[in-house]
């Protein structure tokens, strides 16, 4: 037994020889692990606060891609509209150059008959002066006429 005893003191002593050798190892893995849970909070913070970071920015982006997609409706809209207006002024166009035909046609034919008009008002004119020659010759052969009627019933 005392064998035993002996033994077991020896043990004992090893056993604290070993806790005292150990005693700071385990202390700085205790301030270690310590040191890893300030640093496992830190990241989980920063973490976080990437995160939020990272929301806001994510929504203030989708704002800007909203506005910017009723940007662009507006815009097609507005080109829309625009061609709308082009399409419109295209027919106005294209009616104009008919109307410009139709009146240049027009010009044309008042051209001509003006022509025709002045050509037959030269004509009258001739005609006139030709009436009038014949009434005047109609008058003196009338005169002559008469005065031969005269000279025969004086005879």
């Amino acid at each position: 037994f005392e064998e035993d005893k002996v033994v077991l003191k020896a043990a004992l002593q090893q056993l604290r020889k070993d806790m005292l050798e150990e005693a700071p190892k385990t202390q700085q893995l205790v301030d270690e692990l310590a040191e890893a849970r300030v640093e496992i909070q830190r990241l989980e913070d920063e973490i976080e606060s990437t995160s939020a970071a990272q929301k806001q920015t994510v929504g203030s982006l989708e704002i800007m891609i909203s506005e910017k997609q009723d940007q662009i409706l507006q815009a097609e809209s507005n080109v829309t509209m625009i061609g709308e207006y082009v399409d419109k002024l295209e027919e106005r166009l294209a009616d104009f150059a008919l109307a410009r035909r139709d009146i240049d046609r027009r010009e044309q034919a008042c051209a001509e008959m003006e022509k025709k008009t002045q050509l037959i008002e030269s004509e009258c004119a001739t005609l006139r002066e030709s009436i009038a020659s014949n009434e005047k010759e109609q008058k003196e052969l009338k005169s002559l006429l008469e005065e031969m009627v005269a000279d025969r019933t004086n005879l």
